[in-house]
């Protein structure tokens, strides 16, 4: 009976192929979820942070805050919610409060 030992090898290279490329797969789309998480978080502390800011401003209503600040009214309410926000919308805020970059994200932020 003939054997063919390079045929048999190829096989298992490849079955240990795929699995390791199925595992570096399953490790990105892990990360990628990880990540996605953590951008949520990120956005919610932002939203609270800048609601803190408004109410310590003494701005009860974010429809005055945003008109002085120059943002849409309802764009800033997603904001303080959690949403996506520009980075000049961010630095409006920030210079309105009169604050550094360093302390705005001072608190309210993990590591």
């Amino acid at each position: 009976m003939y054997f063919d030992v390079s045929t048999n090898l190829t096989t298992t290279l490849s079955f240990s192929t795929a699995s390791i490329s199925n595992k570096i797969e399953h490790h990105k789309m892990i990360t990628k979820m990880k990540t996605k998480e953590q951008d949520k978080d990120f956005l919610k502390n932002l939203g609270t942070r800048i609601r803190t800011l408004r109410i310590k401003a003494g701005y009860s209503s974010q429809e005055t805050f945003s008109y002085e600040c120059q943002i849409p009214r309802a764009q800033y309410a997603r904001y303080e919610k959690g949403s996506n926000i520009t980075f000049l919308s961010l630095q409006k805020i920030v210079k309105f409060h009169k604050l550094t970059w360093k302390d705005f994200f001072n608190e309210g932020f993990d590591d």
